[in-house]
């Protein structure tokens, strides 16, 4: 069920949300004195403490979890597609747990890696580039609340594939990064997401890079581009409403060949999930506060060890975060799809499953 908890402190305090079926404390949140409000999702009811941070333990009374609509923070679908000799895209609800249904065809029959964004409640889904045969260069559009095949949308400055696409959500702009087209590329095109037509230059990445990850912290207007294949354990930044070059942000604490990424928009979190072929490091999150220049911190696990997990995308501001797919063992491609309470510490567990096996250079998007 998804909860929204609210109201209005006097003092700096902590807010504890609990689990009634198990005791276990599953949210603990800071928050300032003034107004806050909490999204969250979990299958049992749950009851919430606020204690205060400045003067010592004191319960406040009168916080009551509370139902609600996922219209609190846009929409409510994700868009999952498409991976290696296929063109098939899947979407699933991110308001109640289940697997994922047909949404449509891509645009050509079969591409591998492409970069993709959305503006988020504004509803459109963008894919680009990828390899069909040859370097691609084509945009393709869905609208991500209705089932349907995509539009063609226009052409990136350069083709290529194993590229990555970040926006400024409801402001509108798409940036899609880095790339290889024979060569590894520091290539940076954008465009404006409600309006086809073709990319115009942005400027140039620090480090040419393929396979990398990206979010944004969304009308904040900062975008990360992280790891990839040759970008190693770096991370750039850039101003999405402003063209330009790229700059430093900082470190993952190990390097990722081909992540997933997402992030709560405003709420400044973003999350990396792993792929590598280190056992060790398969099933690791990181996470970024993006505002703020830094190296990763340890987040957590997913529910299962897995490889290639590049799509991933998030409920924005009601903090859920979802992995999707990848590659188990080395050879078998997943269905798995995972989520995260995206403000709290921990492993994912288990929403539901893609209705066809996707890995390596798939991608997500959501209307939230």
């Amino acid at each position: 069920m998804a909860y929204k908890i609210s109201g209005s402190i006097n003092e700096d305090s902590t807010i504890f949300i609990f689990r009634e079926l198990d005791n276990k404390c599953i949210i603990k949140e800071s928050v300032s004195a003034g107004s806050y409000t909490i999204y969250l999702f979990d299958d049992s009811t749950i009851t919430a403490t606020a204690i205060t941070t400045t003067k010592g333990p004191k319960s406040f009374s009168g916080i009551t979890p509370e139902s609600y609509s996922y219209s609190d923070t846009g929409g409510n679908r994700a868009l999952v597609g498409h991976t290696q000799n296929s063109n098939v895209m899947n979407y699933f609800n991110m308001v109640q747990k289940g697997n994922a249904s047909d949404f449509g065809d891509y645009g050509l029959a079969s591409n591998e890696n492409p970069g993709a964004c959305s503006n988020g409640t504004n509803d459109r889904g963008v894919w680009a580039g990828g390899w069909d045969a040859s370097y691609r260069g084509e945009i393709y559009y869905f609208t991500i609340s209705t089932t349907g095949n995509a539009s063609s949308f226009g052409s990136l400055s350069q083709s290529r594939s194993q590229l990555t696409g970040v926006s400024n959500h409801t402001n509108n702009r798409g940036v899609f990064c880095a790339g290889n087209n024979g060569s590894n590329q520091n290539t940076m095109d954008y465009i404006t997401i409600t309006s086809t037509g073709n990319a115009f230059d942005f400027g140039d990445l620090i480090t040419a890079r393929v396979t990398p990850t990206s979010f944004s912290n969304g009308t904040n207007e900062r975008g990360l581009i992280i790891a990839g294949g040759v970008g190693g354990n770096t991370i750039e930044y850039i101003t999405i409403s402003s063209t330009g070059n790229a700059f430093d942000f900082g470190d993952l604490d190990y390097g990722n060949s081909e992540p997933g990424g997402t992030s709560n928009l405003t709420n400044n979190r973003g999350l990396i999930c792993n792929a590598t072929t280190a056992e060790e490091q398969i099933q690791r999150v990181q996470y970024v506060t993006i505002s703020t220049l830094s190296n990763s911190n340890s987040f957590g696990g997913l529910s299962t060890g897995f490889e290639f997990c590049s799509a991933a995308t998030s409920n924005g501001i009601g903090n859920l975060a979802f992995f999707c797919g990848g590659t188990a063992s080395g050879v078998v491609r997943a269905t798995v799809i995972d989520y995260k309470h995206m403000m709290t510490l921990g492993d994912a567990e288990d929403w539901g499953d893609l209705q066809v096996a996707m890995s390596t250079g798939h991608k997500a998007v959501s209307n939230s």
